[in-house]
């Protein structure tokens, strides 16, 4: 066990690491942490100026290497573009360290099976934002309603992202990028949260849930080569269906949440569970509120050498990656949506939205359906692929050769 301040690195300063960076700092300003190291090939000065704001004086580095040799290093929290996290991840587990790693965890199923039989001495978390949180409130509303036969559970959101959000990097709203697969969808990305959640609560609900097929309809409103609207139904031999339906080009938000139809009735849950609402035969049913958790970064980082939390492990991971490597497998690129984009100004930004799509994705939430099953016009693009005893993507923009940490040089970046 460490008998002083446990030590830890920030990989990934700017996006989603920024706030990660008030975190630690936080943390080192009130002595739970100190934070040594800060890694990033490109610091930007929003990043300089909050370190600088406190007492803290944390090493740059332009490489993890680097900072691993620098000082002894207790855990590494990873905030960078999603194709960079396994060999971040599986550089940080050789060298001994806990390890916090921004979702979606790797890119690839065989990445993550890869980065599960490394020896870790020490606890490996994956930082889906308040899935836990979700799950108990998905579970405290299934119980009060009786534990009823689950039909479906659908994870949804409709964001609206500035454009300037695709230009956040080369990777972004790209599935592969020079034979790497980054898979910055929707639906693996910025609503990856609800639907580990809704993938969480299937395996909680029925056990031994696995999934046996996965359908999936990729559509890009945008000029991109990925995608930013997308459904995704996965079917287990027992149990649940799940549906996951998002974009990002909608003209209506819906907000992320994850919704569970019944035998007579639905619950829905949403902003980490602070919000639950649950009916049966149509009375709404009251709900005990989800007692709030310390965050998963500050107990990764403050008890490098604790259990580790099993709805956070690697292993809880396997359904979400498998999920998307399968989609992605099934669409093999994304078709351009039916209804033509049109071009707006949000918040001061230019976004890129379609008519009528908040309402589709709350129709398809509603229904239970794929978004060609909803509205026809959206038909033509649904692919699928089985997926008992699938090992991982196999696609043509995918380089052949096998992941290997020696091959390759880890470093931060923007998330």
């Amino acid at each position: 066990m460490t008998t002083q301040r446990p030590a830890t690195v920030l990989v990934g300063t700017g996006g989603y690491g920024l706030r990660h960076l008030r975190s630690l700092l936080e943390l080192h300003r009130h002595r739970a942490v100190e934070l040594v190291g800060l890694v990033d090939i490109a610091v930007n000065d929003t990043a300089k100026q909050l370190v600088s704001s406190y007492v803290c004086s944390p090493t740059w580095h332009s490489h993890l290497g680097d900072a691993l040799s620098a000082a002894p290093v207790d855990s590494v929290v990873i905030a960078t573009p999603p194709h960079e996290h396994f060999d971040l991840a599986s550089r940080a587990i050789l060298a001994g360290a806990a390890v916090y790693l921004e979702k979606p965890p790797v890119t690839l199923l065989q990445d993550l099976d890869a980065l599960a039989d490394l020896p870790a001495r020490r606890r490996v978390e994956v930082g889906f934002q308040e899935s836990r949180a979700t799950v108990e409130a998905l579970e405290r509303a299934w119980v009060a309603t009786g534990r009823e036969e689950i039909k479906r559970i659908v994870a949804h959101g409709a964001l609206s992202r500035p454009d300037a959000y695709y230009r956040r990097g080369r990777w972004a709203g790209e599935w592969f990028l020079d034979g790497r697969a980054v898979l910055d969808g929707p639906l693996f990305n910025p609503l990856a949260h609800v639907v580990q959640a809704a993938l969480l609560f299937a395996g909680r609900s029925e056990r031994n849930w696995f999934p046996v097929m996965v359908e999936a309809e990729c559509f890009r409103a945008r000029r991109l080569r990925g995608d930013d609207t997308s459904a995704i139904r996965i079917t287990a031999r027992r149990g649940p269906q799940v549906l996951a339906v998002g974009t990002t080009a909608t003209d209506v938000v819906v907000p992320p949440g994850v919704t569970v139809h019944t035998g007579s009735g639905a619950i829905h849950v949403a902003n980490g569970g602070r919000r639950t609402v649950a009916f049966r035969h149509g009375i709404r049913v009251p709900v005990t509120p989800v007692a709030s958790t310390p965050g998963a970064l500050d107990a990764t980082v403050t008890d490098p050498d604790g259990e580790a939390d099993p709805m956070l492990s690697l292993e809880s991971t396997r359904h979400f990656v498998l999920t998307t490597n399968a989609a992605v497998q099934a669409a093999g690129t994304p078709v351009e949506a039916p209804v033509a984009a049109r071009f707006s100004t949000r918040n001061g930004q230019p976004v890129t939205e379609v008519a009528g799509l908040g309402r589709l994705v709350a129709a398809c939430v509603r229904r239970g359906t794929l978004l060609s099953e909803a509205d026809p016009a959206w038909g033509g693009a649904t692919r699928r692929v089985g997926t008992t005893g699938y090992r991982g993507l196999a696609h043509p923009e995918l380089a052949t050769a096998p992941s290997a940490l020696s091959a390759r040089t880890g470093h931060g970046g923007v998330s």
